[in-house]
């Protein structure tokens, strides 16, 4: 850096903590964004955000087993245990974006009636998330955290 120059940090959300915080909450704005362009019945655009969840969770899983020590055999089970923290912190971030005062864009730009409908959606995953049984798959995340309902 040279002598003059400013460097600005945004600690908001910094803090030092259990790695699904952050996986939990890339998981909850895929879906968010899953669940409003369903809404606006954007069909090729919902699968593509799905593909991006599971492609986000098997390069982290890759990279994750690169890392790991071959001979250990707990990787498998780190990575068994992030996944259902993550799914345990996406329920929080689903349900806390819709009813609190950070709402998500991509929800809150819909008409009134699928905003409402997206916002239910968003509450049911966080539930069937938080108090459903574990998630043992991106899939079984993936499907959880973007319930169907049948649109109006």
């Amino acid at each position: 850096m040279a002598a003059g120059d400013a460097r600005a940090f945004d600690l908001e959300f910094a803090f030092f903590g259990r790695m699904a915080y952050d996986t939990g909450n890339v998981v909850a704005n895929l879906a968010f964004a899953a669940i409003a362009h369903d809404e606006q019945q954007h069909d090729q655009f919902v699968a593509q955000i799905g593909d991006y969840a599971t492609e986000f969770w098997a390069a982290l899983r890759d990279e994750a087993r690169l890392l790991w020590p071959r001979r250990q055999p707990w990787n498998e089970i780190f990575l068994s245990a992030l996944l259902e923290d993550t799914a345990r912190y996406a329920a929080t971030e689903l349900v806390r974006r819709p009813v609190g005062l950070a709402h998500v864009a991509d929800i809150d730009s819909l008409d009134p009636a699928p905003r409402v409908r997206a916002r239910q959606r968003a509450v049911a995953a966080a539930r069937s998330l938080a108090f459903g049984p574990a998630v043992r798959s991106i899939t079984d995340l993936w499907t959880r955290a973007t319930p169907e309902e049948t649109r109006a």
